[in-house]
């Protein structure tokens, strides 16, 4: 929103807007813009990524992140504030307080506009408060188009065939997919066979199944043991609902990261040009919308079931990286 009450050479002084057009309706890119996991895959750059991103979907929630090492030298990049403007997918503001400002103690504001267009959206985002940041206003100058690049990249990657969660999903369900150069049986049995699974399901600094067990039958019992990204123990455990072999394979899911939660999981196969269409629906979550979130990681994981079953490549060869 422009400062009012000031003139035009005052306003550029004040104000760093940027603007692009994105191949992708405003729901979706606004799911980008609010979305803690897909903040943290744009907002990065070859050498820094953030971490503890948060924020809270509505006005007077919390908004904030820090970079992952230092981007001076000597310190981290933390930004902190408060959503001051929620109308999805129209609209997004928030306060923004940074420590490495001219002065940190001093409020700017960051307000990201969506229109939609034919065959997509223009995003405009306006960093203001920057009169007496002269530092700050040069680096966001040049920081903020790349910013947008990657944001555009990361939702038109999807559409042009990148593995993806459903645009815009419902209370209930998340749902990814992705064609993968293999047949249906082959990717059957990678979802169910213990020495295949453990091969592809995980990533060095993320998290990794070490141990999995299958009793392949309605009925029988599943089970996923690993580590995270720390090192700490985890286990996933359901029963199977359907085994429809190689066509569709249902079951519940329980992790130990949400308690006696179940949910179900539902994987269909269907036969593609170059391989298998792959569809996972993660369904169950209108009753605890609260865990939505820690299943935005499904696209993620399809790239490495791909990986193991078009390249041969597992868990070990994988480089590290994190939820970034």
């Amino acid at each position: 929103m422009p400062t009012p009450n000031v003139s035009p050479a005052q306003r550029e002084q004040d104000e760093v807007v940027t603007e692009m057009r994105i191949a992708a309706p405003p729901e979706r890119v606004f799911q980008a813009l609010t979305d803690a996991t897909q903040i943290a895959l744009w907002w990065r750059n070859e050498t820094v990524g953030i971490e503890n991103v948060v924020l809270e979907p509505r006005v007077g929630g919390r908004w904030g992140y820090q970079t992952d090492k230092p981007v001076d030298g000597t310190q981290r990049f933390i930004v902190h504030g408060e959503v001051i403007e929620y109308d999805p997918p129209r609209l997004l503001a928030y306060t923004w307080f940074a420590n490495l400002h001219d002065d940190n103690k001093r409020r700017t504001v960051v307000r990201w506009e969506l229109t939609g267009e034919p065959g997509g959206t223009l995003l405009r985002v306006i960093h203001s408060g920057l009169a007496h940041q002269p530092k700050a206003r040069t680096g966001y100058s040049s920081g903020w188009p790349s910013l947008l690049q990657r944001v555009r990249d990361l939702v038109e990657r999807e559409l042009k065939g990148a593995p993806q969660a459903s645009p815009v999903p419902s209370s209930d369900e998340i749902v990814a997919e992705l064609e993968i150069a293999a047949p249906p049986d082959r990717v059957f049995q990678a979802l169910v066979d213990p020495s295949q699974v453990v091969r592809w399901w995980g990533q060095a600094g993320i998290y990794r199944c070490t141990k999995f067990e299958s009793d392949l039958r309605v009925g029988g019992i599943w089970r996923s043991m690993g580590v995270d990204g720390n090192g700490r123990p985890f286990e996933i455990v359901g029963a199977y609902l359907e085994v429809d072999a190689p066509r569709l394979l249902c079951s519940t899911w329980r992790a130990t990261w949400t308690g006696d939660i179940e949910t179900r999981i539902r994987w269909e196969l269907e036969p593609a040009k170059t391989g298998t269409l792959v569809r996972i629906c993660h369904s169950g979550f209108a009753p605890h919308p609260e865990l939505a979130q820690a299943y935005r990681g499904w696209p993620r994981m399809l790239t490495w079931l791909q990986a193991l079953l078009e390249k041969g490549e597992t868990v070990k060869q994988r480089q590290a990286a994190s939820w970034r």
